[in-house]
C-alpha cells in the first residue's frame, strides 16, 4: 500500500475512533455480565446499564458453548438492535443477520462450514400503523 494511502487510511480510522469517544460520554454506566456454567466454563457474556433499578441489555451479547463462542448479538435498551453472527464449532461464520428495533430486516447470509456462501436471504418486515396512535 503506497504511503499517502496507509496516511489517508490513518486519519479516517482516527476520526472515527475521535467521534465514537465523543458519543460514548453519556451519563449512562455500563457494565459487563458473565455466567458460567457448574464447571467454570464461561457460558454467556453481555453488556447491560441499571435505569430506575432495572437491569437492561445494552450492547454486546455472547452465547458460547464448551467455551468457544458460537452466538454475537447486540442489544439497545432490551431490544435487539444491530448485527448477529452465528459461528460454527470450528470459529467459522455459519450466519450474519441484522436486526432493526427487534425485527430481523435486511440480508441474511448463511455460510459453509469451510466459509463459503451457501446461501443469501434478503429479508423485510412490516410494521402494521393501522392502529398506532399517529400525529398528523
Amino acid at each position: 500500500m503506497k504511503r499517502s494511502h496507509t496516511l489517508l487510511l490513518f486519519a479516517i480510522v482516527s476520526i472515527i475512533a475521535n467521534c465514537a469517544s465523543q458519543t460514548a460520554t453519556d451519563s449512562v454506566t455500563h457494565y459487563v455480565g458473565k455466567k458460567y456454567d457448574k464447571n467454570g466454563v464461561l457460558t454467556s457474556e453481555w453488556q447491560y446499564k441499571i435505569d430506575s433499578g432495572d437491569t437492561i441489555y445494552d450492547g454486546f451479547y455472547k452465547w458460547y458453548y464448551e467455551g468457544k463462542l458460537v452466538v454475537l448479538t447486540s442489544y439497545k435498551d432490551a431490544v435487539r438492535e444491530g448485527f448477529e453472527i452465528h459461528y460454527y464449532y470450528n470459529g467459522n461464520v455459519e450466519k450474519k443477520m441484522n436486526y432493526f428495533s427487534g425485527l430481523t430486516v435486511g440480508p441474511i447470509y448463511q455460510y459453509r462450514h469451510n466459509g463459503i456462501i451457501e446461501s443469501y436471504t434478503h429479508l423485510y418486515q412490516f410494521v402494521d400503523l393501522s392502529s398506532a396512535n399517529l400525529e398528523k
